[in-house]
């Protein structure tokens, strides 16, 4: 997931598991995702062809079976494209009010927190912002996936650089048993 929308997860992650889920949580799930990129590279190396997830369901499941391995495979991609989608909005919107929050000042200063109707403009823009970029500018979005990437390499190194600062300048620290 991306630093950005991302962001609003370590919130609840650190709250009700600590920083040991988060620790653990990314490696554990690193680790499996790993096997999954191994299967689906096998599969890829055996059956190259456009359109590939359901010419592969229907390939492996055979002349009687392909046909609704192929609608199920179409059916679970696009509900998992429409989650994917909201989630990632929903993290967005509410990173973004944060943003607007601490510019502000904070939530004890005065800052503006946004009300639901103005967080659900925000959330409903954004998919709409995305819908018509998906739709009309391929080539922006292929900039923008190249910014991207970049702005993640060096947020993630900037954010480590911060957090070794950080540690050095606070007195108190939590135990490495709390952390790992």
């Amino acid at each position: 997931m991306a630093v950005f929308a991302g962001t609003p997860l370590y919130g609840p992650s650190l709250r009700y598991a600590g920083p040991a889920s988060l620790v653990w949580g990314w490696v554990e799930v690193s680790f499996f995702t790993w096997f999954v990129g191994l299967a689906l590279a096998e599969i890829c190396s055996s059956f190259p062809a456009t359109g590939s997830l359901y010419f592969w369901a229907a390939h492996m499941a055979g002349p009687r079976w392909g046909p609704f391995a192929s609608w199920c495979c179409a059916w679970l991609e696009t509900i998992g494209i429409i989650s994917e989608t909201g989630a990632q909005a929903y993290s967005a919107a509410q990173a973004l009010q944060m943003i607007i929050l601490l510019s502000t000042g904070t939530n004890k200063g005065g800052g503006y927190f946004a009300p639901r109707r103005v967080f659900l403009a925000i959330y409903m823009g954004l998919i709409i912002m995305w819908a018509i970029l998906n739709t009309f500018a391929l080539n922006l979005i292929a900039l923008l996936d190249l910014i991207s990437i970049w702005w993640q390499v060096v947020v993630f190194y900037y954010v480590l650089l911060q957090f070794g600062i950080a540690t050095q300048e606070v007195h108190c620290r939590s135990s490495e048993d709390h952390v790992y």
